[in-house]
C-alpha cells in the first residue's frame, strides 16, 4: 500500500530548478514560492523557513530582518524538537538538531531587547541557512516519497482529527451535504478535500466521492478511522494540544467566536462540542488531567504566540470546571486524583497566565484559600511584581510640580517624598573648570564609521557547514538521501522510538 502526498511543485524538475536557485541564494526563488503557495493550503515547513531566510538575505545590513529570520528558523527547530523527540526546551531541541547553542542565545537576546552585534547576526544567519540547505534542500527524499506507508502515527492522527474538526463544526452548524460547504466556504472545502484525499483516501476507497455523502456520514467515517487507530491516550492528548486542534488557527477561531469582542478569552461553545467526545474518552482511560499537563507545557513554550497561550489557558479553565463538576458540557470524573505534586508541577514555571490559572489548580488540588493567597504572593514575587502593602497606592502618577509640595503626614508613604539633606549641592560650582574642558583632546582616536565596521564584519564571517541530523529510526533506512523524520511520511512501526521515549505523566 502506497501513501499519497500532494506537493506544491509540479514535478521533480521544477523542484530541482528551484533548489538550484535556493542553494545559490537567488531571490528569484521567491517568485516560485509565491506560485507554490497558490497550489496548496499550507506550504511545507522547510519551504516556509527558507522563504523567511531568503527574504532577509535581500538586505544583509538590516539587523532587524536578520534577527527575525533567525527567530523564525528557531521556531522551526522548536517545532521539530517537540514533534520528533517531545522536548519543549529550545536549547534541548537545538542540541538534538545540531544547531549551535549561541544561535539560541541570539533569540534570547533579541527577545529581551538587546540586539546582538551585526557580526553575530550575520554569522547566525549563515548557520541557519547552512542547516536548512543541508537537512532539507539537499535531500532527495523530499521529492521522492517511498512506498510502504511512511506515515507517522501522530501525523496521521493529527490529519484525521483536523478533518473531523471541520466536519463536526459544519455538522453543528446544520450543514447537510459536504458539497454545500463549497458554496459558502470554498477555501475550507478545498482543505477538507485535501485532508480526506491525503490521509483517508487510500483507506476509504469504498466510501465513494466525498461530494455524494452527507456531512454527518463523512464525520462518522473519520471518527471510526480515528477510533480504529492503535493510539495511546498520551499520544492523543499530546496531538490535541500541540497541533492546531484544541487551539485552531486564528482565522478559524474568529469564525467560531463571531463578531462579539470580549475582554476575557473563552473557548467557543461549538469548539467544546467538537472535542467533547475525545476529551471524555481521554478522561475515561487516563484522566483529563493529562490534558492540563500538556496545556501548561504549551503555555511555557517560547515558540507559541501569546494569543495561543491565552486560549490554552482558557482550555485549562474549561477542563478544570469539568473535573470539578461545574461544566454544563464536559462530564468528567470528579475523582481526578490531583494533589500537591501536580500543583507544584503546574506552577514550577511562573508566568502571567499561570498566575491566572492558580485558582483552578488550587481547587483541583484541594488547597485552602489561605494557602492559595500565599501561593499567589509567591508567584507575584517570582514575576517581579511589587507586593508591598502600599504597592497599589504607589502606582499613582505624580508630576514634577509635586516635588515642591509638602506631603501631609497621613500620606507620608504615598508618592513623592521631600528630601531636605541636599543643601546647595545641586547648584554648587567647581573651580578651574570651563566649557572647554568638555571637549576631547586632538589626540583622541575615533572608531571607524558604521559602514567600515560592516565591511570588516563581512570579512570576519567564516563559511559554516552544518552536520546532517541523525533522526529517530533513521538506522532502519540506510540508503543515502533518506528524508528526515520531520519532513517525510514515516513507516508506521509496531513500537515507534518516539513512543518508547515518551515520558510517563
Amino acid at each position: 500500500m502506497t501513501s499519497k502526498r500532494l506537493n506544491p511543485w509540479f514535478e521533480a524538475g521544477e523542484w530541482d530548478y528551484v533548489k538550484g536557485l535556493v542553494l545559490t541564494r537567488d531571490i528569484k526563488a521567491l517568485d516560485f514560492f509565491q506560485v507554490w503557495s497558490s497550489r496548496c493550503v499550507r506550504m511545507p515547513t522547510g519551504v516556509e523557513t527558507t522563504i523567511s531566510l531568503l527574504q532577509a538575505s535581500r538586505d544583509m545590513n538590516n539587523e532587524l530582518g536578520l534577527s527575525m529570520s533567525i527567530n523564525r528558523f528557531l521556531n522551526h527547530v522548536s517545532h521539530i524538537g517537540m514533534n520528533t523527540w517531545g522536548v519543549s526546551k529550545l536549547h534541548e531541541a537545538a542540541e538534538k538538531l545540531k544547531v549551535p547553542g549561541w544561535i539560541v542565545d541570539i533569540r534570547h537576546e533579541t527577545t529581551h531587547g538587546h540586539m546582538p552585534s551585526h557580526t553575530i547576526l550575520r554569522a547566525g544567519f549563515e548557520v541557519c541557512w547552512s542547516w536548512i540547505c543541508t537537512n532539507y534542500w539537499q535531500n532527495k527524499a523530499v521529492t521522492e516519497p517511498r512506498p510502504g506507508g511512511w506515515r507517522s502515527l501522530e501525523a496521521e492522527l493529527a490529519g484525521m482529527l483536523e478533518c473531523f474538526m471541520y466536519l463536526k463544526v459544519y455538522h453543528i452548524w446544520g450543514t447537510v451535504h459536504v458539497k454545500d460547504i463549497e458554496e459558502t466556504h470554498e477555501d475550507v472545502y478545498s482543505h477538507i478535500l485535501s485532508l480526506w484525499s491525503n490521509i483517508l483516501g487510500y483507506k476509504l476507497k469504498n466510501v465513494g466521492n466525498l461530494n455524494n455523502i452527507t456531512v454527518k456520514q463523512a464525520q462518522g467515517v473519520v471518527r471510526a478511522e480515528i477510533l480504529n487507530l492503535d493510539i495511546e491516550t498520551e499520544v492523543l492528548a499530546r496531538v490535541l494540544v500541540n497541533e492546531d486542534l484544541l487551539v485552531p488557527e486564528q482565522s478559524f477561531l474568529e469564525t467560531l467566536q463571531g463578531e462579539e469582542e470580549e475582554d476575557n478569552v473563552e473557548i467557543p461553545p461549538d469548539l467544546v462540542l467538537v472535542w467533547k467526545e475525545f476529551i471524555e474518552k481521554i478522561d475515561e482511560r487516563r484522566g483529563a488531567r493529562i490534558l492540563i499537563d500538556n496545556l501548561v507545557e504549551r503555555i511555557g513554550r517560547e515558540d507559541v504566540e501569546e494569543s495561543s497561550k491565552e486560549f490554552a489557558a482558557a482550555w485549562v479553565v474549561e477542563i478544570s470546571e469539568g473535573l470539578l463538576g461545574h461544566s454544563k458540557t464536559l462530564k468528567l470524573n470528579k475523582v481526578h486524583g490531583t494533589d500537591i505534586s501536580h500543583l507544584e508541577s503546574w506552577i514550577s514555571e511562573p508566568s502571567r497566565l499561570v498566575q491566572m490559572m492558580l485558582p483552578c489548580f488550587c481547587n483541583l488540588a484541594g488547597v485552602s484559600k489561605k494557602k492559595e493567597a500565599q501561593l499567589d504572593l509567591l508567584l507575584s514575587a517570582a514575576l517581579g511584581e511589587d507586593i508591598s502593602p502600599n504597592s497599589k497606592d504607589a502606582k499613582e502618577v505624580y508630576t514634577i510640580e509635586d516635588l515642591g509640595l509638602s506631603i501631609p503626614t497621613e500620606n507620608a508613604n504615598k508618592g513623592w517624598k521631600r528630601e531636605n539633606g541636599w543643601g546647595d549641592q545641586l547648584t554648587k560650582t567647581f573651580r578651574n573648570q570651563t566649557w572647554n574642558s568638555l571637549w576631547l583632546p586632538e589626540s583622541t582616536e575615533w572608531l571607524p564609521s558604521k559602514q567600515e565596521q560592516d565591511e570588516s564584519d563581512y570579512e570576519e564571517i567564516p563559511d559554516f557547514e552544518s552536520e546532517k541530523v541523525v533522526w529517530p529510526g533513521e538506522e532502519e533506512f540506510t540508503e543515502p538521501g533518506t528524508l528526515s523524520a520531520f519532513y517525510r511520511v514515516q513507516k508506521k512501526p509496531s513500537s515507534s522510538p518516539r513512543r518508547k521515549k515518551m515520558k510517563k505523566l
